[in-house]
């Protein structure tokens, strides 16, 4: 039996990248999802939330994974403002935002980024 091999782009220390990039999808919705190289897993992640228009109420979430299918989370914004947030260290070799509710407001922007 033959084995997948998935595609991941890969977050390295001290980039900052977009997991939602003003992207006004309906929730519930996960972003795309990146790969953390061995060297680079164990660090602390910072992550931001902001909206073009502040919503009533919105669950953002970062979320990692062991294997790229099971998810878990490490991280959860309920700001309406948006924020920047550290994470406590991860091993996880995958990463992802995942929208989980918001109501009303405008467009989400997500950015993370590994911190030495």
């Amino acid at each position: 039996r033959g084995s997948t091999v998935m595609a991941y782009n890969y977050l390295s220390i001290g980039n900052v990248y977009s997991l939602f990039a003003a992207d006004a999808v309906a929730a519930p919705v996960a972003s795309q999802e990146f790969g953390i190289l061995p060297n680079d897993r164990a660090k602390v992640i910072v992550w931001s939330t902001k909206f073009a228009s502040a919503p009533s109420a919105a669950s953002i979430k970062l979320q990692g994974s062991l294997d790229g299918t099971d998810w878990y989370d490490l991280d959860t914004s309920t700001a309406k403002a948006g924020e920047i947030r550290t994470t406590s260290v991860t091993a996880s070799p995958f990463l992802r935002a995942y929208k989980s509710s918001q109501t009303g407001g405008g467009a989400l922007t997500v950015k993370v980024c590994i911190a030495v």
